[in-house]
């Protein structure tokens, strides 16, 4: 799982990207995944719903295209986060 404060990056290289058969949103995604821009970032920029480009998204992340490196585990309180 992930929040929308959580930045995905793509975990396949460009010879991996070829060969996907993929959605249109999920191509808009993956086009907009630079490794700096939060979920929340991207779907402020996505022309479809917020609900379908977080379907896209969990898609993405089943299908291990992405993934978020950086995500914090569940019920991590804010003083934790503060300090890691």
């Amino acid at each position: 799982n992930f929040t929308k404060d959580d930045v995905p990056v793509v975990t396949i290289g460009p010879e991996s990207m070829a060969s996907l058969t993929i959605y249109p949103t999920e191509g808009f995604l993956l086009s907009r995944i630079d490794g700096r821009l939060k979920v929340r970032d991207i779907l402020r920029i996505t022309p479809v719903s917020e609900f379908e480009a977080l379907r896209a998204f969990r898609r993405l992340l089943s299908a291990k295209i992405i993934d978020f490196p950086q995500r914090k585990p569940p019920g991590l309180s804010e003083a934790a986060k503060i300090r890691s």
